[in-house]
């Protein structure tokens, strides 16, 4: 048997296997990081939806409470009072939009006081509310139905105002775009209506 005096040597990678597998790991890589972002992406839009249906039956349950029994309803164009008649208290409900402009989400609300006659209890009940746009006339969002009980109507948008559905659609719309940089990328919207009357004690 032929000994030899040299160990056998270790074949190496040569560059071009290096770059080729180099090139291989950062498509992976970068597919992995993508589907990630995408996923992260899509949380975040579920996540929207899903505060803004909490927060819509957050506020039908506070209609319902404070324009129910024993209370009268007096209303505006963006606001609304409920008079207690049991409690003497006085409850409102407002729709603020600090840049007085409804076509700008990220600022429009509606607040819920509680007390008129008392400070720093307000609290924000709805986020990215726009008054509803039928046959191009802004439609008030609160109002009263003729009537005997006359009841209060709320409705409005909440979220994504009309535009494109798809995201590449979205992406190139500067209206959309604005809007999803509030309720994320995508369509997100919903629009609220409810009619309440007051119940009379007897």
């Amino acid at each position: 048997m032929k000994l030899s005096l040299y160990p056998r040597r270790s074949r190496g990678m040569t560059l071009p296997e290096i770059a080729i597998a180099s090139t291989i790991m950062a498509t992976v890589i970068i597919a992995v990081i993508g589907l990630f972002i995408s996923l992260l992406w899509q949380e975040r839009t579920n996540l929207r939806v899903l505060q803004m249906s909490y927060e819509s039956q957050q506020l039908h349950r506070e209609l319902r409470r404070v324009a129910s029994y024993g209370s009268s309803i007096t209303s505006g164009t963006t606001s609304v009072r409920f008079n207690d008649i049991s409690s003497g208290k006085t409850a409102e409900l407002r729709y603020e939009d600090a840049d007085d402009d409804p076509t700008t989400i990220g600022d429009n609300i509606i607040v819920f006081d509680p007390d008129v006659a008392t400070d720093d209890d307000e609290r924000t009940v709805l986020r990215y509310v726009s008054p509803l746009v039928v046959g191009g006339v802004t439609q008030p969002i609160f109002r009263r139905q003729p009537g005997t009980p006359s009841p209060l109507i709320v409705e409005f948008r909440i979220g994504d105002r009309t535009g494109p559905t798809g995201r590449r659609d979205r992406a190139s719309n500067a209206t959309a775009k604005a809007d999803d940089a509030f309720t994320g990328p995508g369509l997100q919207t919903m629009v609220y209506r409810g009619a309440f009357t007051p119940r009379v004690r007897i």
